[in-house]
């Protein structure tokens, strides 16, 4: 008794920051107390656990309990980073007073608990179920340090308010206006197939007759260069029979 009214009076002890057991992709276990003395707090102390995910401002209680130190939390998201901190607090006389005779000392192992719930606010924050009141606890220590773990797998794909709005617009502009029915959309759809057909048929048309031009103007040029030869070679030859025919002459 001697030794409870000087743990009474005296301060709360700072714990060190919560430390990594285990983790997998949905659940990360800690250890929030580690002490030479024991794996657990004095019975008249408590120990809470807060968390916050990377990218929230504020801290949320996930659990406040008397006993076993070591606390799994749940419902987390793969491949994501989490914040935690931890504090002692003093568990007030009259909590244990009230019905402490008739507890076992197994059953005065739990002070309360904060169950972490899978509803979540429209920002997608977590909420919990506060089982016992603030009046449980007389006095709250300090903070400890805060540490960072991230979950295993890998995070969930995020999508940008703007890929959002640009979705939601692609998905208003593909469908259809009043009185636009699957028939008409077909008709539509029918009308500019019809097109694109016609288009790529003239397309065809027009090159198949530029190479036909092409064709004709090679002949022609063709042509022209056989009978500039022949002007040519005839020309050669009339010369040769002039020249014969002077020698002769001479």
């Amino acid at each position: 008794k001697e030794n409870e009214r000087r743990r009474a009076s005296a301060p709360l002890e700072k714990l060190q920051r919560p430390t990594l057991v285990s983790r997998s992709d949905n659940t990360i276990t800690l250890n929030v107390y580690r002490h030479k003395s024991g794996g657990t707090l004095p019975p008249d102390r408590c120990w809470e656990l807060s968390l916050k995910k990377q990218g929230d401002r504020e801290f949320t209680v996930y659990a406040a309990v008397r006993g076993n130190p070591v606390v799994t939390v749940s419902d987390l998201v793969p491949g994501t980073r989490y914040s935690f901190k931890a504090r002692v607090g003093r568990v007030s006389s009259e909590k244990d007073g009230e019905d402490g005779d008739t507890k076992s000392k197994s059953t005065m192992d739990v002070l309360s608990e904060t169950v972490f719930s899978s509803l979540r606010d429209g920002s997608g924050s977590m909420k919990g179920v506060e089982i016992i009141s603030e009046k449980d606890v007389s006095e709250w220590g300090d903070y400890s340090i805060e540490s960072a773990y991230a979950t295993s797998g890998t995070a969930p794909k995020e999508t940008s308010k703007k890929h959002a709005e640009e979705e939601k617009a692609a998905q208003e502009a593909n469908v259809s206006a009043p009185g636009q029915g699957k028939k008409a959309k077909k008709k539509q759809a029918q009308k500019e197939k019809s097109e694109q057909e016609a288009l790529n048929k003239k397309h065809a048309e027009d090159d198949a007759a530029k190479a036909i031009d092409e064709a004709q103007q090679r002949r022609e040029a063709l042509k022209k260069a056989m009978e500039e030869a022949a002007e040519r070679e005839m020309a050669e030859m009339n010369a040769i029979k002039e020249k014969l025919a002077k020698k002769d002459a001479a």
